[in-house]
């Protein structure tokens, strides 16, 4: 699956290591109001609380804009959907989502990160399906 990558670049993360990245969905009370996430670096041996999100990425070529570190970026509506509903309205939510937090362009990352998924699944607070 390919998203795009503008402006917004991935800092290559260490494969030695148990480095993953989760996503700081912001806070809307609106519903509808455009979706505003950061991404963060962290490990497996030492992380914020945090929930894994497991869905059906859907047709790539069928995407909605969010905002990822103030810039734009496609993601799939099956994504775009299941982060509006994820959002909370008056604070952040952590959750690691696989379509953003591995550099999708990148097979040695994406290798990397998939060894770990068991790990990751594992160490959440919970895994929304």
């Amino acid at each position: 699956m390919a998203y795009d990558l503008p402006a917004f670049g991935y800092h290559e993360l260490d494969h030695e290591s148990r480095a993953f990245r989760l996503m700081r969905l912001l806070p809307s009370v609106d519903f509808d109001a455009e979706i505003c996430c950061e991404l963060f670096e962290s490990s497996l041996d030492n992380c914020p609380r945090y929930e894994a999100l497991s869905y059906v990425w859907g047709d790539a070529n069928i995407t909605v804009p969010i905002q990822l570190h103030d810039t734009t970026r496609s993601v799939t509506t099956n994504l775009g959907l299941a982060l509006r509903y994820l959002r909370l309205a008056e604070e952040e939510r952590i959750v690691w989502v696989d379509a953003l937090g591995i550099n999708q362009a990148d097979s040695l990352e994406k290798d990397h990160q998939v060894r770990q998924m068991r790990s990751i699944y594992a160490g959440a607070e919970r895994v929304i399906v």
